[in-house]
This record gives structure tokens, C-alpha cells and sequence, in this order.
């Protein structure tokens, strides 16, 4: 399993050497691995989706750039400035680094996805946070998730999480928000391994073809829902202008058809989001 000092920035892994303490306090791991639908150890057929063709990290990270509550918040793509903790902060940085508890320790059941609480939420607010920066990665992180203490924000009262392979971490994360239509399914988090990711995009396209369950998706995050997981399109203006609510609705283009035509369904909108313009379509069923 990889150590969290291969994965950090050059500085803070010389930064670290530095420090007068033994090397064990700091080797705290990424969580690794994945989630089934079933609980088997492979993906429930009943998701009615073909594992060797559905998408994975590459397909669905441009696509997902706006559902991780990116709606309600500046965009604000600024890259992190580089590591230079001052002497006083040194001894800080292990509070930052401190190991979460593990699944098995806190009695989560392997293979199967579960609802944690809020104290399991806190004792694993570390780990989920690895898991969804390595999701959002290649668009600079979730707009919503700064800091493992993001992963308390009160609007994100539904999450979903498993512990799949040998080890006793958790290895995928989904989550969204309550609303009066549903869940609105907000964001992911993986270990960025090709297996895991399947079996999260299984479970979640499994779960978005329920009743009271949607997303806003575009680009690959369409293509591995809609065209490989067969998740229906919100063709509706109506019903996708009402999910929206008024002030988002007024500031929507309703298109149908997509405007540049790279991609199929009617249920294509332009709206604002973070004060850009972006196009979107709505799947799942409200």
C-alpha cells in the first residue's frame, strides 16, 4: 500500500525528513481499494451494467466538475502554493498527517456499503478526504472539500461508503444531498484504481436508476452513467426546471438537443455555475 510521504510535494517530503521523530508516526496510508453493489465480491448483475466497458477515472472526471456542490460556490481554481511550514509548525504537521481509524476497527462490515454515522464520518474524515481529492485530482480537487473538516458540512447528509479488498480501509466513498425531489448525488471518492472505480460507477448507476435519485453530469461522467450504465436522461424541461428551483432556473438555457451535437439525449441545458457558463443534462428519476 502506498505511504502518504511518496505522494507528497518534494519540500514537505524533505520537510518532513527533518523532523526529530520516529518514522512510524508518519507512515499513514492512503485508503485503497473498492465497492460492490452486493456485498459478493462482484458486481450485482441486477445493476444491468458490463463491467469490462463501463468507464473509469479518465471518462469520468471531466464530467463531474459541477455536481461536487460547485453550484453554490465560486469557482475557484487556484492551484495550492508550494509547502513551506515554518520550524513552529513542524510538529503540527503530524496532527495533519494523524492515521484514521480503520474500518475493521470501527466494526464497519467488509463488502458491503453502508450509512455511516457522524462519529464514524469524524473518525474517518481523513481517509474520505484522500478518496476524494484522488477523484477530483485531475480538475484540481472538489470545489467543495479543502480540508478533511469539509467533510462535516451539514448540507451533505447522505453518504454511502465500503470497505471491499483485504485491507481493513475504506476504498470508495459516494454522497449528495437531501432535497425535496431526492438525493441529489454531489460527489465521489476513490483510490484511483481501474478495478474500484468500476465497481463504484456499478454501484452508482445501479442507484441513480431508483426513483428519487439524480445528478447533473456532462462530458465523460455522461458517457459512463448514460452510455455504459444505461442511467435514464431527465429529458423534461419542466421537471428538470422545477429540480433546479427558480433562481437557478431563470439563469438556465434549455437547449434539448446538445448545442455542439457531441453528445446524445434531449435534456441539455446551459446554466450558470460559480459565475460560468456550463452545460450540463440531468439523469437519474425524481
Amino acid at each position: 500500500m502506498k505511504k502518504i510521504k511518496e505522494d507528497l510535494p518534494i519540500k514537505l517530503k524533505d520537510l518532513m525528513s527533518t523532523i526529530d521523530i520516529n518514522n512510524s508516526e508518519l507512515d499513514v496510508t492512503f485508503a485503497d481499494h473498492h465497492g460492490l453493489q452486493d456485498g459478493s465480491g462482484s458486481p450485482s448483475p441486477s445493476a444491468g451494467v458490463d463491467l469490462d466497458t463501463i468507464g473509469t477515472a479518465d471518462d469520468i472526471e471531466a464530467g463531474y466538475e459541477a455536481v461536487g456542490g460547485g453550484d453554490e460556490t465560486d469557482l475557484d481554481n487556484e492551484m495550492s502554493h508550494e509547502f513551506g511550514l515554518p520550524t513552529e509548525s513542524r510538529m503540527s504537521l503530524l496532527a495533519i498527517l494523524k492515521e484514521d481509524r480503520s474500518a475493521e476497527e470501527l466494526g464497519i462490515p467488509k463488502g458491503k456499503y453502508v450509512n455511516p454515522s457522524q462519529t464514524e464520518l469524524d473518525n474517518l474524515k481523513q481517509t474520505l478526504f484522500n478518496l476524494i481529492q484522488t477523484a477530483y485530482a485531475p480538475i484540481g480537487g472538489h470545489l467543495k472539500f479543502k480540508s478533511p473538516d469539509d467533510i462535516k458540512n451539514p448540507d451533505l447528509k447522505y453518504w454511502r461508503l465500503a470497505d471491499i479488498d483485504s485491507d481493513p480501509e475504506i476504498d470508495v466513498v459516494y454522497f449528495g444531498k437531501k432535497t425535496p425531489f431526492g438525493i441529489k448525488h454531489t460527489g465521489i471518492g476513490h483510490d484511483g484504481e481501474k478495478p474500484n472505480i468500476k465497481n463504484l460507477l456499478i454501484k452508482k448507476s445501479g442507484e441513480l436508476k431508483r426513483s428519487g435519485n439524480y445528478v447533473e453530469v456532462s462530458g465523460g461522467a455522461f458517457d459512463s452513467f448514460v452510455k455504459k450504465g444505461n442511467v435514464p436522461i431527465i429529458n423534461d424541461e419542466e421537471s428538470v426546471r422545477k429540480v433546479l428551483g427558480d433562481r437557478r432556473s431563470k439563469e438556465t438555457t434549455w437547449h434539448g438537443k446538445h448545442p455542439t451535437g457531441k453528445s446524445s439525449g434531449d435534456g441539455w441545458y446551459t446554466r450558470k455555475i460559480g459565475g460560468k457558463e456550463i452545460t450540463k443534462t440531468m439523469i437519474g428519476k425524481v
